[in-house]
């Protein structure tokens, strides 16, 4: 749960073709024991992968792959930090089962068709299916809150308007993202 401490202490892992992989955390060093919230809120990266490793690497992959509705993602450690291939609109999908309580819909960008006197021609309802416990999503996305409040996206003129979202930046920022929503929007920026 949130309030679970869990360390953030460097981490050393081998990979199969005999390098090491090291993160370390965007600002600073290791922070020592955390609650899980703090390590979210902070981006603290150490703490990401511990909490990672124990549950899996192949269950968070299985994890996103569910949520998307695709192939899990391949299994690196580096998954545990954001580093896979997604598009914008997949990230989009991901989050929009945070924005929506657990509940998933296709996307699609034409919900009905109408002619010159707005009658309707066709209409594409949504269908939506829960993909998540909504008690789950409702405690992610009170952290993701706390990531605008507290965290890496405080700086925001929307941290204090409800947004919960969640900021990344790669190595030398070659790759910089936020993925956010309040109760009417959604947003991905890449």
């Amino acid at each position: 749960h949130l309030a679970s401490i869990v360390e953030d202490a460097p981490v050393r892992l081998r990979e199969p073709n005999g390098a090491v992989w090291a993160p370390s955390n965007f600002s600073g060093g290791p922070r020592g024991p955390v609650p899980l919230y703090r390590a979210l809120a902070e981006s603290l990266n150490l703490a990401t992968v511990a909490v990672g490793m124990k549950v899996g690497v192949d269950a968070v992959a299985g994890r996103i792959g569910a949520l998307l509705g695709m192939d899990p993602p391949p299994a690196f450690p580096s998954l545990l930090l954001g580093a896979t291939d997604l598009s914008p609109v997949q990230v989009a999908r991901l989050y929009a089962v945070f924005a929506g309580g657990g509940f998933a819909a296709p996307q699609k960008s034409i919900l009905a068709v109408e002619d010159r006197a707005g009658g309707q021609l066709e209409r594409f309802p949504l269908e939506l299916g829960q993909s998540t416990d909504p008690a789950t999503v409702l405690a992610i996305d009170h952290a993701l809150g706390a990531v605008m409040r507290r965290g890496t996206g405080r700086g925001s003129r929307f941290a204090a308007r409800g947004v919960a979202g969640k900021t990344g930046t790669s190595d030398e920022f070659r790759d910089a993202w936020f993925a956010g929503f309040d109760a009417a929007r959604l947003a991905v920026v890449w």
